[in-house]
C-alpha cells in the first residue's frame, strides 16, 4: 500500500492540511508514533491537542505554487485566526476554514509544542 496522502489523510479524519506531512506506518502492536500521534488504521496520526498548539507557520512559496488563506489555532487567545499559507512545508495546524478550525481545536487545553 503507498503512503499517499489520500490514504494518510483519511485514516487520519484529518480536516487539516495534510500535503505537507510525511505519513508515517505504525503497528497496533509496536507503538512507533512520535509524541503527540496516536497509531490509526496503521498511520501515526496527530492528536487534536497536539496539532491545535503547534506555532502557527505559513509556509514557503515554491514554484507553481499559490497563496491561500487558511486559518490556525491560537491558544493564547482560544479562537482561530486567518492567515496567508505560501503553497508548501507549514504544519498541521493549517485548516481550510474557521469552521474546522473551530471544529478541531475549540476545546483543547493550552500546551507548548
Amino acid at each position: 500500500m503507498s503512503l499517499s496522502t489520500p490514504h494518510f489523510s483519511a485514516a487520519c479524519s484529518a480536516k487539516y492540511d495534510t500535503d505537507h506531512l510525511t505519513p508515517v506506518r505504525c503497528s497496533s502492536t509496536v507503538t512507533t508514533c512520535p509524541t503527540g500521534h496516536n497509531c490509526v488504521e496503521s498511520f501515526c496520526c496527530p492528536t487534536a491537542d497536539y496539532l491545535c498548539n503547534l506555532t502557527y507557520d505559513s509556509g514557503k512559496f515554491s514554484v507553481g505554487g499559490e497563496k491561500s488563506d487558511k486559518y490556525f489555532w491560537v491558544p493564547k487567545y482560544s479562537t482561530c485566526m486567518r492567515f496567508s499559507f505560501y503553497g508548501t512545508l507549514g504544519n498541521a495546524n493549517n485548516f481550510p476554514n474557521y469552521n474546522t478550525c473551530m471544529e478541531t481545536c475549540g476545546n483543547q487545553t493550552t500546551t507548548a509544542h
